[in-house]
């Protein structure tokens, strides 16, 4: 193939920039460093574009990676082209890329209804695009907005944060404000589940669904007399870093007052968790006098809570109270 045949299979003209390796020159032929340079993205071949429908959502990736315009005309190719043969995990590998690699995912999630992605494969969205939030606790923005603006800020504040972690944060902004079913069904468009052995899935729903106990407990009156015990129960369910890192990306009223409440919060946690009593283990039990079976687990159960309701402070408190557990059972299964 000569050159220009070669280039004219390629998608968009930014990716359609040869270099000699010798000599280094640079090979154009479709103006590929002008449109670079002027930060817009646009198809190579109109009569080929469409010959691969996941092009589309690259142009929604792409332009949210690099900060690009897509032109006009490679926007009328994008809502011509039907979208309904695309296999699943490119949809989620394209959507990946674009929550973990753009700076702003925002700039590509609004191109979603301009070139037909949101009507062919998430019309769930629809349900963000117009309904307002008035009486919120969030913004009295528009859903839609208000969900761009929040994952902009989430991308932000996550870049430490490992890509499965980042991707539990991130999906579940897009999700906050869809009712569960429609978000189910997102996280079934996706085909969200585990990845590489996280649970991605369950960790983005207990954040969506358990996300405003914090900022409930932040509002209640007394707020400093919040016990450590509710952490340590909210904890067992969702991952409270995460849904730290998920609040903060909200626009929640009062938040720097709330984030530095939650904080303080945190560091409390943090400092007692790893205590013996909060994680007995069953040699522990053993030491008390306690025969292994199957009722350890229900007795280790037992004592956390325990020493979550501060009712014991010491290990060997835990072992005598395991072992006046274990009796009290043993009398009631004689009786």
């Amino acid at each position: 193939m000569s050159f220009q045949d070669a280039v004219s299979r390629r998608d968009f003209t930014i990716n359609a920039i040869l270099q000699d390796p010798l000599t280094r020159t640079i090979i154009d032929p479709c103006q590929g460093v002008s449109d670079l340079k002027s930060k817009k993205l646009r198809a190579v071949n109109s009569r080929t574009f469409r010959e691969d429908s996941l092009r589309v959502l690259r142009a929604a990736q792409l332009s949210a990676r690099y900060g690009l315009t897509i032109s006009a005309e490679t926007i009328l190719l994008c809502q011509q082209t039907s979208l309904k043969d695309i296999p699943r995990e490119r949809i989620y590998a394209e959507f990946e890329k674009l929550l973990l690699l753009a700076p702003r995912p925002s700039v590509g999630l609004s191109y979603f209804s301009t070139l037909g992605i949101t009507t062919q494969i998430f019309p769930m969205l629809w349900d963000l695009y117009s309904s307002p939030m008035n009486n919120s606790l969030y913004s009295k923005d528009s859903l839609w907005n208000y969900t761009l603006k929040s994952i902009d800020k989430g991308k932000t504040l996550v870049k430490q944060l490992s890509e499965p972690e980042q991707l539990s944060v991130l999906i579940s902004v897009l999700g906050i404000r869809l009712a569960l079913p429609r978000f189910l069904e997102l996280l079934d468009r996706l085909g969200i589940y585990s990845r590489r052995g996280y649970k991605l899935r369950e960790q983005i729903i207990s954040l969506t669904t358990l996300h405003l106990l914090p900022y409930k407990l932040f509002f209640q009156p007394g707020r400093e007399k919040v016990e450590n015990g509710v952490f340590l129960r909210l904890e067992k369910l969702v991952d409270l870093k995460l849904m730290s890192y998920l609040l903060r990306s909200l626009h929640l009223d009062h938040s720097n007052e709330f984030s530095s409440w939650l904080d303080e919060k945190l560091k409390i946690l943090d400092s007692i968790k790893n205590d013996p009593c909060l994680k007995p283990k069953g040699r522990s039990l053993l030491k008390a006098g306690i025969p292994p079976g199957p009722h350890m687990k229900s007795l280790l159960n037992q004592v956390r809570e325990l020493a979550i309701e501060n009712r014991i402070s010491s290990l060997d408190q835990a072992q005598q109270a395991a072992s006046a557990l274990y009796k009290r059972k043993s009398k009631a299964i004689e009786s």
